[in-house]
C-alpha cells in the first residue's frame, strides 16, 4: 500500500501494528493481576487504563481505515 492510496505510509502502519502488539501484551499482563486482596485498587486502575489505551488505539486504527489483522 502506498501513501497515495490510504494516507499513511507502510512504515507508519507497521509502527501502529507494533504498538497494537504491545498494548495486547500489556492487556494480558493487566488481567493476570488477581481481583480482590491488597492489589485490587492497583489492578483495577491498571485494567481501566489498559482498556482505555486499547480502545483509543482501535479508534485511531479505524480512523486510518486499517482493520486489525
Amino acid at each position: 500500500m502506498t501513501e497515495q492510496n490510504n494516507g499513511i505510509s507502510e512504515q507508519a502502519f507497521q509502527t501502529f501494528l507494533e504498538l497494537r502488539d504491545s498494548v495486547d501484551a500489556i492487556s494480558c499482563a493487566a488481567h493476570l493481576i488477581p481481583c480482590g486482596g491488597d492489589d485490587e485498587s492497583m489492578g483495577r486502575m491498571f485494567r481501566v487504563l489498559v482498556n482505555r489505551v486499547e480502545s483509543d488505539l482501535t479508534a485511531h486504527m479505524n480512523a486510518l481505515g486499517k482493520s486489525r489483522s
